[in-house]
């Protein structure tokens, strides 16, 4: 055991470190609150510095939110979907999200303009989501229906073939 993190207040659903792995980011949910915190591997101890946490490179992003300072961010509608999974392509224009529901958020990012695509997936949560290394396949993994679904994301609306059940 190298260091014990424990300043969350709800169950922890997504860790990421950084590309040297000094640093980890952990996310949780808890009701009306998501939180990501920022910690140092070896001492465990949160980061507050702000200027510093702007200066880190994530070797992966499934955190969804941004760290700030620690504290806290506040979910703007209480009764919304709750995200349960995120992945972020290597070239950071795409960004997945799958929630409790079954359902994927697309939003690829163009210069200023961002398009959001949204379309159901599962019968329940998605615990996994994987977007390949060149951005163009994602493979969620359903919780419930226990199904492994591979996804064409070059179609306007993304074709999938099942794997596993």
């Amino acid at each position: 055991l190298i260091s014990i993190a424990n300043k969350h207040s709800a169950v922890i659903t997504a860790i990421d470190f950084t590309v040297d792995s000094q640093w980890f980011q952990s996310m949780s949910f808890n009701n009306d609150k998501e939180e990501v915190i920022c910690f140092a591997t070896e001492s465990g101890e949160p980061l507050t510095s702000s200027s510093k946490l702007k200066m880190l490179e994530w070797a992966t992003n499934t955190c969804i939110c941004v760290p700030s300072n620690n504290v806290g961010m506040k979910v703007e509608d209480p009764s919304r979907i709750v995200p349960w999974c995120s992945q972020l392509s290597k070239d950071q224009s795409l960004l997945v999200v799958c929630n409790d529901s079954g359902h994927i958020e697309l939003y690829k990012c163009f210069d200023e303009r961002i398009d959001k695509r949204m379309f159901r997936a599962h019968c329940g949560t998605i615990s996994q989501c994987v977007l390949s290394n060149d951005g163009q396949t994602l493979i969620t993994v359903g919780k419930m229906d226990l199904s492994l679904l591979v996804w064409d994301l070059r179609q306007t609306v993304p074709e999938f073939y099942m794997v596993a059940k």
